[in-house]
């Protein structure tokens, strides 16, 4: 009588699951994120000084200037026109941004016309 030899089984590699993932604790989930927040506030640190400037080039067309961005009547019209279209049929640079746009009607909305708002 012959015997089959049964298969090795391969050794289990440790993984973290999802439930081993929640009895971490806050020290431990911290030191595992210590890169990355270090990169955040590194680039905190980089760029704040720009909290402290003024809208410049064509932030003032763009921001300042621009009704469409300043009240939530003009939504249908930012959805439907190109990104310049307050500036007149003049101009011919067809850009299609209605996310962007979306995005400077809600930074408008929470923090009006306060340059420090819009650079963070």
């Amino acid at each position: 009588m012959v015997l089959a030899a049964e298969p090795m089984k391969k050794p289990r590699k440790a993984t973290i699951t999802k439930r081993d993932s929640l009895r971490l604790t806050w020290t431990q989930r911290l030191r595992e994120a210590r890169l990355p927040l270090l990169v955040c506030a590194l680039a905190l640190v980089a760029y704040s000084r720009s909290l402290f400037c003024g809208f410049v080039r064509d932030d003032i067309p763009q921001i300042v200037n621009n009704r469409q961005v300043q009240s939530w009547d003009y939504l249908p019209q930012l959805l439907a026109s190109h990104l310049w279209s307050q500036i007149g049929a003049e101009w011919t640079v067809l850009f299609y941004r209605p996310i962007f746009s979306i995005w400077m009607l809600l930074v408008h909305t929470f923090g009006g016309l306060a340059p420090w708002f819009w650079h963070f």
